[in-house]
């Protein structure tokens, strides 16, 4: 019975949504940021670097594992974590009202809030 309700939660994912192109996007690739567009559509990121030319392009159901929103310097971010290698996708330049129309491709994204009261943490570099 638990398969059943499964199958039809995938089947719910895959309906067709309205097709998503997002540019002027960061590509953060070990902290040496890149410029790209992305496209989300029909269960499929697919993000183009403007650098390189190269496209890379994910079945949001099967590739990804998790999807964070958050604030960053330049706009909000989306953080993906890919399914097989662990792999950790950061893009960055969205605007706030991006998330509603993201989360429709990413039922489960979280939504991180960072308060302005953040302490910093200080290493203590005195000996005992």
């Amino acid at each position: 019975m638990t398969d059943v309700i499964k199958s039809e939660v995938k089947k719910e994912a895959y309906t067709p949504r309205e097709k998503q192109d997002y540019s002027h996007i960061f590509i953060d690739n070990r902290s040496a940021f890149q410029v790209g567009k992305i496209r989300i559509f029909d269960g499929q990121l697919a993000l183009k670097n403007q650098e390189t030319g190269e496209i890379d392009q994910y079945t949001i159901e099967d590739d990804v594992k998790s999807a964070t929103w958050f604030r960053a310097s330049r706009g909000y971010s989306l953080r993906l974590i890919l399914n097989k290698s662990n792999e950790i996708k950061t893009y960055i330049g969205f605007s706030k009202s991006d998330f509603e129309k993201i989360k429709e491709y990413f039922p489960e994204l979280s939504r991180v809030e960072y308060g302005t009261d953040r302490k910093s943490t200080r290493l203590n570099s005195s000996h005992a």
